[in-house]
């Protein structure tokens, strides 16, 4: 029975390891959530209304922490479920960017490969987890699993290095007054003390525990504090103490229903009283752990209460020990491997004892094959492993140097916007020097008109500048960096080299565009509209465009008659050019346009129809088609700057006529522009 200590802190750490690290995690869950992870609370929920949860949940610390549920649920029924929903929850974490949940789902995996031999993998994912709490500044995170790391210990019974990581949680935990983890911590470490006989510092430890459970609600920690005092006592020999905390233990988690606690304080009050002499209440304690290790299904509690059983009966009723014996191997069958094959040598050295030779020899083969087989499943899950915690290192480490040349890039757009800002404040002063004295050959009323329409036209122009001008600007230095970049590859720099010249090109034709405007309007040029025929400026943009529309096969049809309209000319020519053009860029490869002159449309006008059966646009596109830096790509990808249609509409108006826009999408567009017959 010596083994009893042992096997028990090792089923504490399999179910509590996922309320320390939950507790100390989540710091933005559920008040309800909290509280239950902290308590360290066995879930009565079943998987599929777990499943249900972590398909339902939202937000990246609540669902972590539906994939804790779910991984808690497999940790003592099935490893691999277990290890599938850890993995599925880190790749979770990592498509989400969100760090405190990769460290909560690779310690997971960490205290899986221990508990099954994969020591390496298990430091490396653990190096890992801690790594990324650090950065966090997250020391509880830190603490916990310091905490489970020292329970791995002490299941392989490494005393000396199970202390030393219980004193560090221990010291974590004191620093940022965290009582829960020290009471947890306080315990282990007790539990340490009392693994290698020192009853002086067991007893102070357990005794900080005990104090701090004083002001707390009952839960399985405080079970297993009793439990520790319980032993305490034992080894010091004051067996009355003992028993009473024992008991205590037995009938807290009794009242509150923990059953895994409860049938394991029935388990080591039983070994207690078996070690007094007591064995008649002995054989009831542990008979009445094993009817609720049963109900609750706790496979692994039931071969431990099996062998403790076979033990007592092994002198006083051989043939009723081997009938616990054969329990013992038939729920081995049902076990996770490592813990199958521990039952197994255990059962194997109880035969021998019997003097059983052959059921010994038996069942000794039996746990070999367990174990070689569970070596080579080892060896190959740690080979996989490495390598998927070493692409996860080298991703990290790829992402912090994203994030040092995402950082670098920022600086640069703050010094770029600095100089754009201190170029337009500059252009700005400019402007209103040029209106001050503009208007100083002014009466007061023309003054007063004047102001208004000069503040609105540089309203708009810095606008046009701020918006294109700007932000093709404002990538060549980004393209430029990237191209100094000697792991960009020469295909890679080619397309950056083009992409910054469609930049530049960009750029040129917006700056057309201001001229133009500024021309127009802030040199203050009046128009001059005359009568004029409008077929010469038909023909000679479509002779313009010629070349455009051969690229892409277009069809132009121009059925204008010989007629005349009074506009400014420049203007004119202006808009049918833009209207021409928008033509073209929306016209599919083989398509067609025309161009027409409807005189009985609409009285005292002549309204220009140009008409295209491209891409066409939607109730919403027309509605915002008309206003400024409104732009869309064209049938070939082609961009614009969204101005063109904006002073086409602009000039209209101030020409006395309109244009508007008729369209469905899929079946080309209409655009109509109405000049005034007659002045």
């Amino acid at each position: 029975m010596s083994y009893l200590f042992t096997q028990v802190n090792k089923r504490l750490y399999k179910k509590r390891y996922f309320a320390y690290l939950s507790s100390f995690s989540i710091r933005f869950a559920l008040p309800f959530l909290l509280l239950l992870l902290l308590t360290g609370v066995t879930y009565s929920m079943e998987i599929d209304k777990l499943l249900n949860n972590l398909g339902r949940t939202e937000g990246d610390s609540q669902k972590i922490a539906a994939y804790k549920q779910v991984i808690k649920y497999y940790i003592n029924k099935n490893d691999d479920s277990a290890i599938h929903y850890a993995e599925n929850g880190l790749l979770y974490a990592l498509n989400k960017n969100y760090p405190l949940g990769q460290a909560d789902m690779v310690a997971a995996l960490s205290i899986i490969d221990e508990q099954q031999g994969r020591q390496e993998i298990a430091k490396r994912r653990v190096a890992y987890a801690i790594n990324i709490y650090r950065e966090q500044n997250y020391l509880k995170g830190i603490a916990a699993l310091y905490n489970c790391i020292g329970e791995v210990e002490v299941i392989k019974n490494d005393f000396p290095t199970a202390k030393i990581y219980f004193l560090n949680a221990y010291k974590l935990h004191d620093s940022i007054t965290d009582k829960e983890g020290k009471m947890i911590t306080c315990t282990n470490l007790g539990n340490v003390y009392l693994g290698i006989r020192d009853t002086l510092n067991a007893s102070k430890y357990l005794s900080i525990a005990d104090s701090i459970s004083k002001g707390m609600a009952v839960n399985e920690t405080i079970v297993r504090l009793n439990t520790s005092m319980g032993n305490l006592y034992f080894i010091k020999g004051d067996t009355a103490r003992a028993f009473s905390y024992f008991q205590k233990s037995i009938e807290i988690s009794e009242h509150l229903d923990f059953a895994t606690a409860h049938a394991e304080s029935l388990q080591r009050l039983g070994s207690f009283c078996y070690k007094n002499g007591k064995y008649t209440r002995a054989l009831q304690y542990l008979e009445n752990g094993l009817a609720i290790a049963k109900e609750n299904n706790l496979l692994e509690l039931q071969g431990y209460i099996l062998l403790d059983l076979a033990a007592i009966n092994s002198k006083t009723a051989p043939a009723k020990s081997v009938t616990y014996l054969r329990g013992v191997v038939g729920i081995s069958r049902k076990t996770e491997p490592g813990v199958s094959a521990l039952l197994l040598a255990k059962a194997a050295a109880m035969y021998d004892t019997l003097g059983l030779y052959k059921e010994a020899l038996l069942t000794t083969r039996q746990q070999l094959s367990i174990v070689d087989n569970l070596a080579g499943i080892n060896k190959e899950k740690e080979y996989a492993s490495l390598g998927a915690v070493y692409e996860l290192e080298r991703s990290r480490t790829k992402v912090k140097s994203l994030e040092l040349h995402i950082k670098k890039n920022t600086q640069m757009r703050a010094i770029i916007i600095g100089v754009s800002f201190v170029i337009i404040v500059t252009l700005i002063i400019v402007v209103i020097y040029y209106l001050k004295t503009k208007r100083l050959n002014k009466d007061l009323i023309a003054h007063e008109t004047n102001l208004k329409e000069l503040n609105s036209t540089k309203d708009k122009l810095f606008s046009i500048i701020g918006h294109d001008l700007r932000a093709p600007i404002a990538r060549v230095p980004m393209i430029l960096e990237m191209c100094e970049d000697e792991g960009v590859s020469t295909e890679e720099k080619k397309y950056l080299r083009e992409n910054m010249k469609e930049h530049i090109f960009a750029t040129i034709d917006t700056l057309d565009k201001l001229l133009f405007w500024g021309k127009l309007l802030m040199k203050g040029e009046t128009i001059t509209p005359e009568k004029i025929k409008p077929k010469p400026f038909i023909e000679g943009n479509i002779k313009l465009k010629k070349n455009a529309a051969l690229d892409k096969k277009i069809t132009v049809s121009d059925v204008t008659q010989d007629i005349e309209v009074y506009s400014d000319k420049g203007h004119f020519d202006f808009i049918i050019r833009n209207l021409f053009a928008n033509a073209i860029k929306f016209t599919r490869a083989g398509g067609v346009i025309i161009i027409d002159a409807i005189s009985d449309m609409m009285p005292g006008y002549i309204v220009f129809a140009v008409k295209d059966n491209g891409v066409g646009m939607d109730k919403e596109k027309l509605k915002h088609l008309f206003e400024p830096f409104h732009s869309m790509a064209g049938s070939a990808h082609e961009k614009g700057t969204g101005m063109g249609l904006m002073l086409c509409k602009e000039f209209a108006i101030k020409n006395g006529g309109d244009i508007w826009a008729e369209s469905e999408p899929g079946k080309g567009a209409v655009f109509y522009y109405s000049v005034k017959k007659e002045n």
